[in-house]
């Protein structure tokens, strides 16, 4: 129950809470700043190729954010994506994250993990 509590409260943080989405090594973030999380989002101009090897953890103007989750429509219609490798502190994917990811042969997604949205794949 504290897993899905905790997940919802994730989910409904950057509604909430204001969230600035910045570039950090070529992955674009939402940084939820009264949390110091991230969770990889999309970006509509240039879209993720090769491969790509998500932190777990960036750090933006002096402060450290926890990459916590993968947003919707993260990596939608990336397709020359051939691999992504999560890390540990991520627990949820969002829906559609890897939909259209017609080249993606390659993924690891760790036990942390405890929701994956619908169409995530």
């Amino acid at each position: 129950m504290k897993k899905v509590l905790s997940f919802l409260i994730l989910m409904l943080l950057p509604m909430v809470v204001g969230a600035e989405t910045v570039e950090i090594g070529g992955i674009y973030y939402n940084l939820i700043n009264e949390r110091d999380v991230a969770e990889v989002t999309g970006d509509l101009k240039n879209k993720y190729s090769g491969s790509v090897v998500i932190p777990p953890s960036v750090v933006y103007l002096g402060t450290t954010y926890n990459v916590r989750g993968i947003g919707d429509s993260a990596f939608e219609g990336c397709s020359n994506l051939f691999s992504v490798t999560i890390p540990n502190s991520v627990t949820n994917i969002g829906q559609s994250a890897f939909s259209g990811c017609s080249s993606l042969n390659s993924i690891t997604i760790p036990n942390s993990v405890i929701s994956i949205g619908s169409r995530a794949f």
